[in-house]
């Protein structure tokens, strides 16, 4: 039997309206001496029933939400640098494709906010030839999340704050020394491939000048000579011996 207050539907049995409390014999005794027959109209959805105040007050709640534009949630921005503590650091020694001896420092970063809660774990790799400063559990360290791979961050150098804001990591003192030793090896390497390369006349360009000149000169004394300067004899003697020398050295640098 249903309710004419609130719309309920109740037992056939009942007297009293089970949500409202309403007398149901007198709605029906009143709805038969009206209409003159007994209702017998199916359940209707009891979303669209008389609603209680409460339940019409959610409704009105819940409208004026949906009616509302979403606010539009922008991200927030990725920092590039952060701090945060150290924890579980290892040190270790591997050797890479070259065969070169690599120390490896791995640890994580934990990030907390002011209530001292963790907000964030980095998982970080450094691995150099060279790894130079003091590195501990617990200490404060700022450092630059931009550089990763496979999600774990590799920087260079970090700031150990707690141990006044000096740089741990790569020692770029020995980095830079190797760097330099190899490209003047590489120098080195690239004059000696030109020495070999190059055409031997120009490898013997001072003995050939040197002939060229003592030539000149054995002939300015020729000449001089035969123009009736006396006491020449001597030099043009020195100089020919001197040219012959020098002859004698640019064979040996042509290889002749």
């Amino acid at each position: 039997m249903r309710c004419d207050a609130c719309g309920f539907v109740n037992p056939t049995s009942s007297k009293q309206c089970e949500r409202c409390g309403e007398s149901l014999l007198e709605h029906s005794a009143l709805s038969e001496a009206s209409q003159g027959v007994t209702r017998n109209t199916a359940p209707e959805p009891q979303a669209k029933l008389h609603s209680s105040p409460v339940q019409s007050e959610r409704d009105a709640s819940t409208t004026a939400r949906a009616a509302q534009p979403n606010p539009v949630r922008t991200a927030a921005p990725a920092l590039s640098v952060v701090q945060g503590y150290v924890s579980g650091f290892q040190e270790r020694a591997e050797t890479n494709l070259a065969k070169e001896q690599e120390h490896v420092w791995s640890f994580r970063v934990d990030v907390y906010d002011k209530s001292g809660d963790l907000v964030q774990r980095y998982p970080v790799e450094m691995r150099s030839q060279s790894l130079s400063g003091v590195l501990r559990d617990g200490d404060l360290v700022e450092l630059d999340v931009s550089r990763r791979k496979n999600g774990v961050l590799t920087p260079k150098r970090i700031r150990n704050l707690s141990m006044g804001g000096a740089d741990v990591g790569e020692n770029w003192r020995r980095t830079l020394a190797k760097w330099v030793f190899f490209a003047v090896f590489a120098l080195v390497g690239v004059f000696v491939i030109y020495e070999w390369v190059s055409p031997k006349d120009d490898r013997c360009f001072e003995q050939k000048s040197e002939v060229e000149r003592l030539e000149w000169e054995a002939k300015s004394l020729r000449e001089s000579q035969e123009r009736g300067f006396r006491g020449l004899g001597q030099d043009r003697q020195g100089v020919q011996r001197e040219l012959t020398k020098a002859r004698q050295a640019l064979k040996t640098c042509l290889g002749k």
